[in-house]
């Protein structure tokens, strides 16, 4: 099952027996990892985690021939307090990719910071401007979000 990136695991059930779960980390997103054999029949899984950062972008609907135009992330990196996002975008109009912690967003480069009513927060990466060119480009960009805490002066 997918889980955040960082999240750490607090526990896994197989049909309420415990099990030994591990955080398995791929380039766009994160999983807990069980090794068992699977019975016949219906099986119940729950993992349980602490954190992390869970990334999702908009969903566009296409028809048979459709030119795909939404975000793809390509690559995620989360270490310490810093998550690294590379993500291939349209440069001829905005992109956004919906980001939901529970830790304080200290700064973000790379992407305008919006945050919402749910308790999520938008990252939206800009359309270059208009360089003449009439076709759609892909552009591959790095968004680094500052998850450390913030320090108040005293």
């Amino acid at each position: 099952p997918e889980i955040p990136f960082g999240a750490r695991l607090t526990g896994a059930t197989i049909n309420n027996k415990q099990v030994h779960a591990t955080p398995a980390d791929h380039g766009q997103d994160s999983h807990a990892a069980i090794d068992l054999k699977i019975p016949n029949g219906v099986t119940h899984c729950s993992i349980s985690y602490e954190g992390g950062v869970l990334l999702s972008v908009p969903r566009n609907q296409l028809l048979p021939g459709d030119t795909s135009s939404g975000v793809k992330i390509t690559k995620v990196k989360y270490t310490g307090d810093t998550l690294v996002i590379r993500a291939d975008t349209l440069s001829s109009h905005d992109s956004s990719i919906f980001l939901r912690t529970t830790a304080q967003i200290a700064k973000v480069s790379g992407a305008t910071l919006h945050r919402l009513a749910n308790g999520s927060s938008e990252l939206v990466l800009a359309a270059v401007a208009n360089t003449g060119i009439t076709r759609n480009l892909y552009r591959s960009v790095d968004i680094i979000v500052d998850l450390s805490p913030v320090r108040r002066k005293r």
